[in-house]
Parts: C-alpha cells; structure tokens; sequence
C-alpha cells in the first residue's frame, strides 16, 4: 500500500505542469509585413520551488518558426523570482496575411540529490499575432449616437450607436453600452456580441436598459476590439461622446387643453353652441309630443 501512495504522489507531481510556476501573455496583437516587434514578458516561480534549470520549448508551426527568437532559451531560477523573457517576431515582407498562433514552454528540472528522486515543472503560454499589410491601420468610430436623453423608470429602453469601420483593414468588435449615475458610479453595462465590419462599412447597435430608479444618469459607449476581448489585454479604448439620462415616472404626459387668451372664445363659442342646438331637439320633442 505504501508503494501505491508513494507512485501516486511521483504521478501528481509529474502531470502538474505548471505547479509553483508561471510566464506572461505573449500577445503581439497586429504585425506589419517587413517589420520586427519586440515584446516582454515575465516568468515567475512559487516560493517553495527550488532552484530549477529551465530550458525552452517552442511549440509553433513550421512556417513562421523561423520568425521568432526568445531570449533566454535556457536559464536557472530559484524559488519567489521572476526572470523577463524578451520574444521578437520577424515578419518578412511576402508573408501572407492572418493570424499566427502558437505556444512558448519552458520545462524545468531539479535534481534532489545523490539518491533521491527528480522531477520535472513546466508552464507555457500562447502566442499569438496577425500579420498585417504595411501601413495597416485599426480604427472604428461612432458617427452617430440616440442617447435617449428623457426616459421611463421600470421600462426597457433601446439606445442605438451607428458604427463605420474608418481604417484600411477588416475588423471584429464588440460595443458595451455604460451608464452611470452622478456620483459617476457605473450602475449598468451591456455588451454587444462580435460585429465584423469590412472596410467603410456601417453597423447600427441596439443596447438596452431598463432603469429602476428616477434620477439624473451619464451614458456612453465604448469599443474592444475582439483579440482584446479573447486575450484579455486591452488596447486604445474608442470611446463614444457621453450623453445625459433623465429617468423619470412618465415621458409622455397627457397634453392639456389650451389656455391662452386667443382659444378662449372659440371654445366658449362651441359650448353656445352645443346649447342652442340641445335646446332646439329639446322644443321640438315637446311639439311632437302634443
């Protein structure tokens, strides 16, 4: 029984990968062809780990293997450090357009001992980054906002952002509408699903809100593009302009009846006349009756 336990802890500890160690994103988002960019990232190790030799792993396709270099390949950590790993991207000028994905590993080894068991740790993280056309440029911008400015408490409301893609290239997005409230808190926010838009194109994108209270709100709208929103690294927030929000108990009251001097007697002059012609059916009742 002791041997089954003993196997089983040394089987734990090799199918654990990234126990006590860990490295950044790599995410270089868009790249142009003939150009080179430089990213940083960091690796770190648990506090309990001793010291390891870890040595690199990369984990990409054959045809952009060659476009990149990760320094240092191999290196020796102790436990509670953190070690930078510079990668560069080298993309050459016929290179075809799109994403590039990947993944770097870096596989450390420690040796207890004279006599004693070894084991190994490892982590990885993805790579990733699109090859772009030289002078590409990413950029969406609201050209027109219905910011709703009066509106009913307890009612859904739809607030609606027109959308162009302005840049030279094909882009995927997603929109969020934001409300807050005068203290500037942010109360509510809603998310649009992924919006493609080809170059020049234009997309109309409904939010909704429903408010519970009466009050005075901000409202404004906000982009990310969708490698953001997957990796998790924001870039440049496109922010639409803010639009103020008076939520209230009714928005369309019943119109009342005119009461400036010139309608007076135009309606004085209806109600004589209601009376006159009741008066005649009244007479001519009584006529007939005799």
């Amino acid at each position: 029984m002791l041997k089954i336990i003993i196997l089983m802890l040394l089987m734990i500890a090799l199918i654990s990968p990234a126990m006590g160690v860990g490295i950044g994103n790599a995410e270089f988002f868009d790249i142009e062809q003939g150009t080179s960019e430089t990213i940083s990232i960091s690796f770190y190790t648990g506090s309990t780990e001793p010291d390891n030799n870890f040595t690199l792993q990369l984990l990409v396709p054959d045809d952009f293997k060659e476009w990149i270099s990760v320094d240092p390949e191999q290196f020796i950590l102790g436990g509670g450090a953190t070690r930078k790993i510079d990668i560069t991207v080298t993309v050459p000028e016929d290179a075809q357009l799109g994403d590039r994905k990947g993944e770097l590993k870096y596989a450390g080894s420690n040796v207890m001992g004279e006599g004693q068991v070894g084991y190994t740790v490892a982590t990885k993280t993805i790579l990733h980054f699109k090859v772009v056309k030289e002078g590409a440029k990413k950029e969406v911008t609201f050209l027109a906002l219905d910011g709703k400015s009066q509106i009913e408490a307890n009612k859904i409301q739809k607030f609606i952002a027109t959308i162009q893609n302005t840049g030279n290239i094909p882009t995927s997005f997603h929109t969020t509408l934001h409300i807050l409230d005068k203290g500037r808190t942010e109360v509510y926010s809603m998310t649009s699903g992924s919006i493609n838009l080809g170059v020049d194109e234009i997309e109309t994108v409904s939010l909704f809100w429903e408010p519970a209270d009466e009050g005075e709100y901000t409202g404004y709208f906000t982009i990310a593009y969708e490698d953001e929103v997957t990796t998790g690294i924001a870039g440049t927030v496109v922010k639409s302009d803010t639009f103020d929000i008076t939520v209230g108990t009714s928005t369309n009251p019943i119109p009342s009846l005119p009461s400036n001097s010139s309608s007076q007697p135009i309606l004085i002059g209806v109600i004589i006349g209601i009376l006159v012609i009741a008066g005649i059916l009244f007479v001519l009742f009584r006529r007939s009756k005799t």
